[in-house]
């Protein structure tokens, strides 16, 4: 399950793209939520264990299983509290390659992050404040390739010494990089600049809503937005600036309508 953020709060491409009422483009609304709304931590992304059980099992490895109390008060676990942690979308093209600070050729990889414009639109900045956040930027690049190079030789080496069970290492090395695949983009997609939370689980998982009321919808619930707590602020585009007071009376401070030249096509 999977939920969608940018960076780009106040876009005209986002707005053109996602931003439609019946089929109108610019009348969509920007939510910019503060870091609270997401977890710190990397725990709670996964509730599979009965499958990597069965997995490991295969292999006759030891898997440790979490005691009762454990289980009773994950089951007890409210989804209306529930928190996720918000990852940044990385960005490959394996058609394409750099040379890295050493002049070694690696395939293309960036992730998702705040532009120039965007940079300095949210807050009032100093140019050097952008270039040291740029560098920031481009050093956890480096270490998420290096990262890869490295999950790559692991895979390589682990499929080497597979021998007959090559099938159950594959499906456990699904079950491991499931969260990851769901963070790699097309590289054309980088303009999006965009993050995600996600959660992985079992088709039964107890927390999953398969109400017939919702049709073929089957969703895991996040838990429900305080306006004056959990948003930020608010963009309108131009289509929507007129329920500009609907968001101030829900106590949502900073509501701004958005600046950019929205065009539409006349109608004939």
């Amino acid at each position: 399950f999977t939920a969608c953020f940018t960076f780009n709060h106040d876009s005209l491409n986002q707005f053109r793209l996602y931003g439609k009422k019946q089929n109108q483009e610019v009348t969509g609304v920007s939510l910019v939520f503060q870091p609270s709304f997401f977890s710190s931590s990397h725990s709670g992304i996964m509730d599979i264990e009965q499958g990597i059980n069965n997995s490991f099992n295969i292999l006759n490895i030891t898997q440790t299983t979490p005691n009762n109390d454990d289980m009773e008060q994950h089951n007890k676990q409210d989804e209306k509290t529930l928190l996720l942690p918000l990852y940044r979308c990385i960005y490959l093209d394996p058609e394409s390659f750099m040379e890295n600070e050493i002049g070694k050729k690696v395939p293309y990889l960036k992730i998702a992050a705040r532009d120039e414009l965007t940079f300095y639109r949210e807050k009032d900045k100093k140019v050097n404040d952008f270039k040291k956040y740029k560098t920031e930027i481009e050093n956890i690049e480096r270490k998420v390739s290096k990262l890869f190079e490295k999950m790559i030789k692991n895979i390589e080496i682990l499929l080497e010494n597979s021998n007959k069970n090559e099938k159950e290492t594959f499906n456990i090395l699904g079950l491991i990089l499931l969260p990851l695949s769901h963070l790699i983009k097309h590289s054309a997609f980088h303009e999006e600049q965009e993050c995600r939370i996600i959660y992985c689980c079992s088709f039964n998982n107890g927390h999953i809503d398969k109400k017939e009321s919702h049709k073929a919808k089957i969703f895991r619930e996040y838990r429900p937005i305080i306006n004056d707590k959990d948003i930020a602020r608010i963009y309108l585009s131009k289509g929507a600036e007129n329920y500009a007071h609907i968001f101030k009376s829900l106590g949502i401070k900073t509501v701004r309508i958005s600046s950019n030249p929205f065009r539409t096509a006349e109608k004939e």
